[in-house]
């Protein structure tokens, strides 16, 4: 996304630490809605960005290009999906340790269980 992004001249990793980010994402979110004026995007930027609102609006003084727009646009799907699938994975994962968790406590209540007997 970086690559696209600078390729359009929106600088947006020289004002925002990690693209992907709240600020980054709603800033993507909106260069693929079509919006391309720095003081418009700089809007969407946290409170908690460092940089001022004037140097975020220069930093993403950018120009569409369409075949760039596009990878951007791909490139932003991938990021979803990757994210998505992590969050999947995250979630069975938690399934799992669940599972585990009460499989372990009633083992350890059988064992105990028979040392008492």
């Amino acid at each position: 996304m970086q690559k696209a992004l600078r390729l359009m001249n929106f600088r947006l990793d020289v004002v925002i630490s990690d693209i992907t980010g709240v600020s980054g994402i709603r800033v993507i979110e909106m260069i693929l809605s079509g919006e391309t004026s720095g003081e418009k995007l700089a809007e969407y930027c946290d409170k908690r960005v460092k940089k001022s609102k004037e140097e975020i609006a220069d930093a993403l003084q950018g120009k569409i290009n369409n075949e760039y727009l596009h990878e951007l646009s791909d490139c932003y799907d991938i990021y979803r999906l990757i994210q998505d699938k992590i969050k999947n994975t995250d979630t069975r994962i938690d399934q799992v340790l669940k599972k585990s968790n009460q499989r372990n406590c009633f083992i350890r209540r059988y064992r105990i269980g028979k040392e008492t007997e």
